[in-house]
């Protein structure tokens, strides 16, 4: 974190966007210091409201299945990492990876059957289909 604190824009601010993965990092930061816990803990609570129990940064092995894998692994793909397999409910981001696959800008996993919640919650307009409203 504290090379992304130090970072210098390569750009001035204004004249030209460029993705950047520290923006979201730093994001994550934020949000834990103002809220508390880590973002996977707060992640977490926002997902339960809506009754999304499978969506999470760091899945159990007993919801694993049920998430598509991430990719098939091989050092010819990704110099990173040598593990040779399918990767599944493992972070493949090479700097969400160094940070133990709870980052900001990437990580989270999910089932489809919560993604169909979460679109239907926002669909309703913030309305969970069970009437709990999550965002005004």
């Amino acid at each position: 974190m504290e090379w992304t604190y130090n970072c210098m824009l390569d750009y001035p601010i204004g004249t030209k966007f460029v993705y950047s993965d520290l923006s979201f990092i730093l994001l994550a930061e934020i949000a834990e210091r103002i809220l508390g816990g880590s973002i996977d803990q707060i992640s977490n609570i926002y997902f339960s409201k809506m009754k999304m129990f499978n969506t999470t940064y760091l899945p159990s092995k007993e919801i694993l299945w049920n998430i598509a894998p991430t990719e098939y692994s091989s050092n010819i793909i990704n110099y990173w990492d040598f593990r040779q397999k399918l990767i599944r409910g493992v972070v493949h981001d090479p700097t969400a990876y160094l940070f133990e696959g709870v980052a900001g800008h990437a990580g989270i996993f999910s089932t489809v059957f919560d993604l169909l919640l979460y679109m239907q919650i926002h669909l309703n307009k913030g309305i969970a289909p069970d009437g709990t409203r999550i965002y005004p």
